[in-house]
């Protein structure tokens, strides 16, 4: 090969590991770069292997991008995602020349737009755009699933914004899911192969017909929303109190489960199934003492940079997950368990439903009558209330304040007298306190009190 090759081919598999973070030498012909015409495969992959630089490697015929060591290494994960997406059939320089810049990654339309819509006005620095595509990329690149918290925590908090605002949050959804990942084949959200997942699940358990599929995953789904999170022997006792031919055991449905990804809202955590609602905090719903606990090192860096939007910081919000799940679960520990007739159950299914109860519709109608801002969307103010009732977190003042902002009480579109807007927080006391309450096993935190009364 020439010099001029071989520097084409550095340029080319800078750009393939940043689309594809790993990719197998197999995929590489000469069409990855104008200048590699009649160059043949192993002349390539020869010449790879002995190019190793600051910006990738080779190592067991796998191209890989430089920072994976073997101490933090992807490209296991990365290389089996090609089986969930789209083929790459032949990848060619059109593929890949937008990522030969490892400093200024590209932006989907979407991308583009929700930084045009959120972050240009406030941030003006020349390279203010590079900066937002450099973390986005990087956050669509590590995380295997796109959850509030984290979206939250690396791309809305950096820039002042917070995910109570619903547009804002849909809006950044779509950025993402239109940004090609690693840890997608390096495609996108979207270009995953239709019902991969589903078929997977299917076959998981080959006596389960779909007429029992479609029972357990409603059952799966309404139980999850009600309790949060349920240990799959529950799980199967509600499942077989419904259906009792059926004897589901907990082994079956842990296999079930394990074949779901993240588009279902469900997801595994030990021997529980869970709502990838939990992932809906906030650092700022947490004390700092928590936190600290929690991760003493990513803490200190968290306080140290907080407001600073070009800070990567590191505080290992996986950890945080695992506090937030595992409060739950201590929470609930001895509190009653109740299944309520499978009719009952299956109204959770849905997102906005809410049990009536007189408190609630109080809140609720006042709220409505006074003109609030989600007056004529009660589907919308039902999730979000939803959404805060079940809120994990110790700092109870932060979740409220933005339970309040959520429902714009207290931001610049309400309309709402001061007199209204104090009716309706002290109304919201008793509506919270009568729902049922994931912390409490799926009851409402005055019935747990009626019946620690009553013992």
């Amino acid at each position: 090969m020439t010099d001029k090759q071989k520097e084409a081919l550095s340029v080319a598999a800078t750009a393939l590991v940043n689309r594809f973070g790993a990719i197998e030498t197999s995929y590489l012909t000469n069409k990855i770069h104008p200048e590699l015409k009649g160059v043949r495969k192993t002349s390539l992959v020869k010449e790879l292997k002995a190019m190793e630089n600051e910006n990738f490697s080779v190592e067991d015929d796998i191209l890989k991008i430089s920072y994976y060591t073997k101490g933090y290494d992807r490209s296991d994960a990365i290389i089996a995602s090609f089986a969930d997406y789209k083929e790459w059939k032949l990848i060619t320089w059109e593929d890949i020349k937008e990522y030969s810049n490892s400093h200024k990654f590209p932006l989907s339309l979407e991308a583009q737009e929700f930084f045009d819509k959120y972050i240009k006005a406030t941030h003006k620095s020349a390279n203010a755009k590079d900066i937002f595509s450099f973390r986005l990329s990087n956050f669509v690149n590590t995380q295997e699933y796109f959850y509030t918290s984290s979206l939250s925590r690396y791309i809305l908090e950096p820039y002042g914004l917070h995910f109570y605002d619903q547009e804002l949050l849909s809006d950044a959804y779509r950025a993402i899911a239109a940004q090609t990942s690693w840890l997608r084949a390096g495609r996108t959200a979207s270009e995953r192969i239709a019902h991969s997942w589903r078929v997977k699940a299917d076959e998981a358990v080959p006596r389960f017909t779909k007429k029992m599929r479609d029972s357990i995953d409603s059952i799966a789904k309404s139980s999850v929303n009600l309790y949060g999170i349920i240990p799959l022997s529950k799980l199967r006792k509600v499942i077989n109190n419904y259906h009792r031919d059926w004897n589901v055991k907990k082994d079956e449905l842990a296999l079930y489960f394990s074949k779901f990804v993240e588009e279902t809202g469900l997801f595994l955590f030990d021997k529980y199934l869970g709502t990838t609602d939990l992932y809906n905090w906030s650092l700022e719903y947490f004390q700092d003492a928590t936190l600290n606990s929690i991760d003493p090192a990513g803490f200190a860096n968290y306080k140290a940079n907080k407001g600073n939007y070009k800070a990567v910081t590191t505080f290992n919000t996986g950890n945080v997950l695992q506090y937030v799940v595992q409060q739950l679960i201590n929470e609930q520990n001895g509190k009653p368990f109740f299944i309520p007739s499978e009719k009952e159950l299956l109204e959770y299914n849905n997102k906005s439903f809410v049990k009536e109860t007189v408190s609630y519709k109080t809140f609720e109608d006042l709220y409505v009558s006074e003109g609030g801002y989600y007056a004529n969307n009660l589907d919308e103010f039902r999730r979000i209330f939803n959404v805060y009732s079940n809120m994990v977190g110790d700092n109870v003042t932060a979740i409220i304040s933005d339970f309040f902002n959520a429902i714009k009480i207290e931001t610049p579109e309400s309309t709402l007298s001061d007199s209204a807007k104090s009716d309706i927080m002290q109304l919201s006391q008793g509506a919270f306190a009568t729902v049922p309450r994931w912390r409490h096993y799926g009851i409402s935190s005055s019935e747990i009190i009626n019946i620690g009364k009553s013992k």
